[in-house]
C-alpha cells in the first residue's frame, strides 16, 4: 500500500526483472562460479541492472548517462566494482526482493529523534515517500537536499558535510 518505495512507480517492473535475473543466476551462485565463467548474456544482464541501479542514484542527467555508459562496459565495470564478489551484489538484490524493507513501523515506534535526509530529486527513493515518512513520528525532522538525488555526497557534498557535523556534535 506504499507507492513511494524503492524506484517508485518503476518498482514492480524493476523487481520483476531483478527476480528473473536472480532465478537464472541461482545455479551459478550455488556452485560458486567466478564472474568470468558466467555466460555472456547473464554477465550483460548483471551489468545492465547495476548500471541502471547506480544511474537511479544520480540526479544529474549527465551522471546518469555516465553511470549507464561506464557500468555497461565490462572492462570498466571490473575496474570500478569488485566482480570477484558478484554473488554479494546478487544477495543484496535478493534481499531487496525478499525482505521488503518496510521501516514505517520502526519509525513510528522510535523514541529517539530522527533526521530524514531527503534527496528531492531521487529516482531511487521518491521524495514524496521520504517526506511522508516524517509524518509517522513527531520526533522526525526533514532535511531536504533540493539539488540532490539519492547521493548527496556527490550532488551536495558541502551541505551533507555540514549536516553530518551538526549531527555528530549534537
Amino acid at each position: 500500500d506504499w507507492r513511494w518505495g524503492l524506484f517508485g512507480h518503476e518498482h514492480d517492473d524493476r523487481m520483476q526483472r531483478a527476480k528473473q535475473l536472480l532465478d537464472e543466476l541461482e545455479p551459478y551462485l550455488e556452485q560458486g562460479f567466478e564472474y568470468r565463467d558466467l555466460p555472456n548474456n547473464l554477465r550483460q544482464q548483471i551489468q545492465t541492472e547495476l548500471s541502471e541501479f547506480f544511474a537511479s542514484a544520480m540526479s544529474w542527467p549527465s551522471f546518469k548517462q555516465l553511470s549507464r555508459l561506464l557500468l555497461s562496459k565490462e572492462w570498466i565495470l571490473r575496474q570500478l566494482l569488485s566482480v570477484k564478489n558478484w554473488g554479494a551484489y546478487m544477495h543484496c538484490l535478493r534481499a531487496y526482493i525478499d525482505q521488503g524493507y518496510d521501516f514505517r513501523q520502526a519509525i513510528e515506534n522510535c523514541e529517539t529523534p530522527i533526521d530524514i535526509l531527503v534527496g528531492m530529486k531521487s529516482d531511487m527513493y521518491p521524495a514524496t515517500g521520504q517526506l511522508r515518512m516524517a509524518d509517522l513520528n513527531e520526533r522526525c525532522s526533514v532535511l531536504p537536499f533540493t539539488k540532490s538525488g539519492h547521493t548527496p555526497l556527490i550532488d551536495q557534498p558541502f551541505k551533507l558535510t555540514r549536516e553530518l557535523h551538526r549531527f555528530a556534535t549534537a
